[in-house]
């Protein structure tokens, strides 16, 4: 029984169907073939390296922990049995520091971000790392960087950050769903130094990006991006004073509230962004309005 092949197949069928059971069964199945490969058989280390994945997946979705710690636990031990030429080495290394950036939004643990930081940057410069790799790798360095940058406030980190993730847009040709989600991760970035430095470039360059990727993007993430767009729109009026601005934030914070239910933990939140950004727009066409009264009631002079 090929428990590996197994466990890839079901991590694939869950990736396709969210059906949980089978990511068990596919953590099951990995243990297995971690069990039954030899310390010496060299393909130890990407039976090692997939129980690792399927754990941290699920700890993704159930918020476990335990599933967490045991993915880390495991990919550390992948990595420590893999030789620098092991065409192996680039992936374990950026799905190590993936969990460990995950550690650190669980944990707030310092040593864990750090160590992310320097695990994604050997996996993008690795000479076994292939080019749609290194798309990922630098995303996920440039993701790592930013965690820093909040953490640290370093402008340093952030403009890296901004570098990484620009790499990873222009490296994934070919690849229109993770070129979509590498351009929303840029705007994010952006819109971090637009806050810091104030420069309308990086805000309307932020804004341009989330424009090109929201005609293709579905739900779930089709709410988030209207509400990150208009909020962006809205500060963008707050700095230029183009009430189109105003207006097109107005009409994508209100899809976005559609997008959730009643029951839904944001619906509050969307509630009040929308509230505040409506009654911001009817106080400027109130404004308007009486100023134009006020023009029309000035009597003509003769002259």
């Amino acid at each position: 029984m090929d428990y590996h092949n197994e466990a890839c197949q079901l991590i694939s069928a869950f990736r396709h169907t969210g059906d949980i059971e089978l990511l068990g069964e596919a953590i099951s199945s990995s243990k297995r073939a971690v069990v039954y490969t030899g310390n010496e058989n060299p393909l130890k280390v990407g039976r090692l390296n997939t129980l690792g994945i399927a754990l941290k997946i699920r700890s993704e979705q159930t918020g476990s922990m335990e599933d967490l710690n045991s993915a880390v636990a495991r990919l550390e031990e992948a990595l420590n049995r893999a030789l620098d030429s092991d065409e192996m080495l680039p992936m374990i290394l950026f799905n190590l520091g993936n969990a460990l950036q995950r550690v650190f939004e669980r944990t707030n643990s310092s040593v864990a971000l750090d160590r992310a930081v320097i695990l994604t940057k050997r996996a993008l410069d690795s000479r076994e790392s292939k080019r749609l790799e290194k798309a990922s790798y630098s995303n996920s360095y440039g993701a790592a960087l930013q965690l820093r940058y909040e953490r640290d406030g370093s402008l340093d980190d952030l403009n890296a950050s901004i570098s990484a993730k620009e790499v990873a847009v222009r490296l994934a040709k070919g690849k229109p769903i993770e070129k979509r989600s590498y351009m929303h991760n840029l705007a994010i970035s952006l819109r971090f130094r637009f806050i810091k430095l104030g420069e309308m470039k990086d805000l309307d360059q932020a804004i341009d990006l989330l424009d090109r990727i929201l005609p293709q993007a579905r739900l779930p993430d089709l709410t988030e991006q209207r509400r990150i767009l208009g909020e962006m729109l809205q500060t963008r009026y707050q700095h230029m004073k183009s009430l189109a601005d105003l207006m097109r934030a107005c009409v994508l914070f209100t899809k976005a509230l559609g997008g959730l239910d009643h029951e839904n933990s944001l619906y509050t939140e969307y509630t009040a962004i929308l509230g505040i950004a409506l009654t911001l727009l009817s106080v400027i066409l109130k404004a308007g309005q009486n100023h134009s009264n006020r023009q029309s009631q000035t009597p003509s002079k003769n002259w």
